[in-house]
């Protein structure tokens, strides 16, 4: 089986799409599955052609952060997929959008079946994505040409529903997590990575994701000003990621004078590290489709409170790792910290441990890389 994988943004890309991607691409190659990825060559230095982990990445040129290095990659994509899309059994498209309308429509001509994966809901959701491009209604039609679509959640799958997708062509496949990869730290080790920190002796509650409006790292700062002073004395909140609302949140901490129980740690490719100090994971956001982050932390056996968004309530809610706050307001993710945190230990322990089994028992990437090579199988055989 040949898989063609469609990615604009791939690594060195690191947001959650691309992580899922590389990580599904990388699993199919352990497999003995050829997989091609073809994403977008943004900056010169990126090599054309490149093989990561065993999958074999081609960058077509976008030389231009505007609308021409847009159509430049889009018509390197459709000499691309004339030329060479017949090698592969399947196209997979990651997101919705003219890149994935492209795939369509050259797909039927060479008679290739294409899947597209649907990672957004709400704001950042196929209705969304649809109404935002250029000429919308030619894309609202061809989007709903794709042989099969993927949906990463509940969510996702109703947002597809909603859009006018027929529900024979939806598959509910979640992102995967590798087990030996994110697993949970034993005392002596999480004592270890505090040390190693600088931050032995205090309890952590780990926040890991871009400084973006939807991610709500800010909302989270203001809730952790908000807290018992005494509970700040006991734990450290500690801020992995980076992104364009960095200096904002230094603003917020600055003004709620929490120099000394907040840490902005910057980007880190250490993130099994910070989960393995950690005692406490934090999901603050406004939006998701599936968060690898949340995933990465209940395969770390860590307790979580997790703003209810896509995918929470499948994940949390049913495993009962942790407490979901209503919605993303600053004084309900306050609630739920001051609840979980007043919590005895021997209870987090606990919670973390249901949070890993439900991951261990259907988010694995052999489940789900299974799952998505069925589908391919049943779309080559015309099932």
């Amino acid at each position: 089986m040949n898989i063609l994988m469609i990615c604009p943004q791939f690594y060195p890309w690191i947001g959650g799409a691309e992580i899922a991607a590389q990580r599904l691409a990388r699993e199919f190659s352990l497999h003995q599955v050829t997989v091609q990825v073809v994403a977008e060559r943004t900056k010169r230095a990126w090599p054309a052609k490149e093989l990561i982990q065993g999958v074999s990445v081609r960058r077509l040129p976008r030389l231009f952060d505007n609308y021409l290095g847009a159509i430049l990659f889009k018509f390197c994509l459709i000499l691309f997929l004339i030329f060479r899309g017949r090698r592969y059994s399947v196209w997979n498209v990651n997101q919705i959008g003219y890149n994935a309308c492209l795939a369509i429509l050259v797909g039927k001509l060479l008679r290739r079946p294409v899947i597209l994966r649907l990672t957004g809901v709400g704001v950042t959701g196929i209705e969304k994505r649809v109404s935002a491009v250029p000429f919308s209604f030619v894309c609202r039609t061809l989007s709903k040409w794709a042989d099969a679509y993927i949906c990463l959640s509940h969510e996702t799958y109703k947002d597809a529903l909603d859009f006018g997708l027929a529900p024979s062509r939806l598959f509910l496949i979640p992102n995967g997590i590798d087990l030996d990869e994110f697993h949970p730290a034993s005392l002596e080790e999480r004592i270890a990575r505090k040390r190693e920190f600088g931050l032995d002796g205090r309890s952590i509650a780990l926040f890991v994701g871009r400084f973006a409006k939807e991610k709500n790292a800010i909302g989270l700062v203001h809730a952790w000003g908000q807290m018992q002073p005494s509970l700040r004395q006991e734990w450290m909140l500690v801020l992995v990621g980076d992104g364009a609302e960095r200096e904002i949140l230094k603003k917020v901490i600055d003004q709620h004078e929490l120099q000394d129980s907040v840490l902005l740690a910057g980007a880190s490719v250490r993130v099994v590290e910070w989960l393995h100090a950690a005692d406490l994971f934090i999901l603050p956001s406004w939006g998701e489709g599936l968060s690898n982050a949340l995933l990465e932390a209940m395969a770390c056996g860590l307790p979580v409170v997790a703003t209810d968004v896509s995918g929470v309530n499948q994940l949390v809610g049913i495993s009962q790792c942790g407490l979901i706050a209503r919605n993303g307001e600053s004084e309900c993710i306050r609630e739920c910290l001051e609840q979980l945190m007043n919590e005895e230990n021997g209870t987090l322990q606990t919670m973390g441990i249901r949070g890993r089994e439900l991951i261990a028992r259907e988010y694995t990437m052999k489940t789900v890389s299974q799952k998505y090579l069925n589908l391919y199988a049943q779309l080559i055989h015309g099932g």
